[in-house]
């Protein structure tokens, strides 16, 4: 996986304030007041073995706004003096616990997003005639979560971050790229990874995609499954065999062997279904056939 790791524009980091400081309570944070966002719980919880807030907020910057956020913030020791930002998937609707709690547990102030909106991720029917929520969704949740965490996390610990950073992939990777795009200063490090950005180009790729998926013979008909099964129970028999001692083919008990079986199967039943003898285009040398494997 490709990472971008862009710098934010911020002239160095805040120095954490000297003395020591009294920490606000998780419980109290619940009063925390917030630029059109209200916390809706503020409870203690476990951060891999270490306490740690966990916040959660939602935040209504316009009339059809309804930007759900979470916030976890290790106490005491526990916390590092940093935060991370995470991004992301698919077309979110989710807030990324999971993601969110694991930052904590390295003892980083954490926070995600659902991006403004409820759903599986998958689909966009929550798009449709709510342009606020597209633009939540692009970009203006993303400025909510660091607004409020950055807020939430000062008013616990009684002093300013170190360090503040964006971390995302697919999704999260073109939320990073948003970040440093839109909002340079709000960290003093972004990692973008496998970036899912050009949302026109790759929209429409994936319409082009269903539509030619969607003609005769797009998918594989069951005498090519079945052709692909057979050449991919063929391969793994030959691995097995391998690993007893046998050997078969230039590949055999290799772990090219093992990574070409699947995709092998798949290959050998798209040429069983195009009534192609051999397969050259992709596999070349490295087809079922080297591997001293019948195709039919």
């Amino acid at each position: 996986m490709k990472l971008l790791l862009s710098l934010a524009a911020a002239g160095g980091a805040l120095a954490l304030a000297s003395g020591a400081h009294a920490e606000t309570s998780c419980t109290d944070l619940a009063h925390a007041r917030l630029a059109h966002a209200e916390v809706t719980q503020a409870m203690e919880v476990d951060a891999g073995g270490k306490p740690a807030c966990k916040v959660s907020v939602t935040s209504r910057p316009t009339a059809d706004s309804e930007i759900r956020i979470e916030v976890w913030i290790p106490r005491g020791e526990a916390w590092n003096g940093k935060y991370v930002q995470v991004g992301n998937g698919g077309l979110a609707g989710q807030i990324p616990v999971a993601s969110i709690k694991a930052q904590a547990e390295k003892g980083y102030a954490s926070a995600g997003t659902d991006d403004g909106h409820a759903s599986n991720g998958r689909t966009a029917e929550w798009a449709q005639g709510h342009p606020e929520k597209i633009k939540d969704f692009a970009w203006r949740s993303l400025k909510e979560t660091t607004d409020a965490a950055k807020a939430l996390i000062t008013a616990q610990k009684g002093s300013p971050l170190a360090r503040s950073y964006f971390l995302g992939c697919s999704a999260g990777g073109r939320e990073a790229l948003m970040e440093a795009q839109r909002f340079p200063n709000d960290f003093d490090g972004i990692i973008s990874g496998a970036a899912a950005n050009y949302n026109t180009q790759g929209t429409a790729g994936r319409a082009y995609m269903m539509q030619a998926l969607n003609k005769p013979g797009g998918y594989l008909d069951r005498p090519a499954l079945e052709r692909g099964q057979r050449v991919r129970a063929r391969i793994d028999h030959r691995h097995q065999a391998a690993g007893r001692g046998q050997r078969h083919g230039p590949h055999a008990g290799t772990a090219a062997h093992v990574q070409h079986a699947g995709r092998l199967g798949v290959a050998a039943a798209h040429r069983g279904q195009l009534g192609v003898e051999r397969q050259t285009d992709g596999i070349g040398s490295h087809g079922p056939e080297s591997m001293g494997v019948p195709v039919s």
